[in-house]
Formats: structure tokens, C-alpha cells, sequence
């Protein structure tokens, strides 16, 4: 997680994809969310961020070859850094642990083509 003041997603209720979007516009590149569906939707965060970064990744369609590396890593590219929560009662076992945070990582960094972007856990 970077060293920069985060955002929170907590209690942002069908506000989260316009608070999340003009969050971005304002620079924050930090956020924190976590997967307890009463507070936080991850779902809704996982779409800001894909729809705020389409056009870059839309211009990387017509890359040129400098542009590669850029291209290749836009999350990293970005600074954006992610932080989630699993909730307590689903810290069952390895497996399950290894399965919350998958899916998180796909719901809220899917788009990034970083491959297995990290997701602070």
C-alpha cells in the first residue's frame, strides 16, 4: 500500500460508483474497501475503477512500442493501491482465505492487466 492519504468506500451506498469515480478525478489513487456487504460494496468500487481507466487502456489499444511497458502495467502505472477486508466469520481455512481473495482481487482489479495484481488482504 503506498505512503498517500486513502479513501474509504464504507457506507457510500448507491453514492459508491459516483464517490469512488470523483475520488480518482480528485488523485486519490488509495483506497480501502472490505468484502462485509452491509458497508462496503466491492462490486460497485471493482466498476469505478474500470470505467475511470477504460480510456487508458482503450488508448493502449493503438500503443505504440514505447508505450508497451506503460501499457502492460496500468495499475501500476496508475499507483493505484487496494486494501480489503475479509470478514472474520470467512477466515475459515487456507482455502476459503485463498478463495475471498481472489475474488475480491477480480471484483475490484480484474481490468488491470498486471496479471495477479497485488491486493492488500
Amino acid at each position: 500500500m503506498s505512503n498517500s492519504v486513502g479513501f474509504g468506500t464504507a457506507g457510500l451506498g448507491h453514492l459508491t460508483h459516483e464517490a469512488v469515480t470523483s475520488a480518482l478525478e480528485q488523485g486519490f489513487r488509495s483506497f480501502d474497501t472490505a468484502e462485509a456487504d452491509m458497508w462496503y460494496d466491492q462490486k460497485t468500487v471493482g466498476k469505478a475503477f474500470a470505467a475511470y481507466f477504460d480510456p487508458v487502456i482503450d488508448s493502449c489499444q493503438n500503443m505504440v512500442e514505447d508505450d508497451e511497458a506503460f501499457c502492460s502495467t496500468i495499475c501500476r502505472s496508475q499507483n493505484l493501491a487496494v486494501s480489503t477486508k475479509i470478514p472474520p466469520w470467512e477466515l475459515s481455512s487456507f482455502e476459503n482465505i485463498r478463495s475471498r481473495a481472489k475474488s475480491s482481487r477480480e471484483e475490484l482489479v480484474g481490468f488491470c492487466d498486471d496479471g495477479n495484481y497485488p491486493l492488500d488482504v
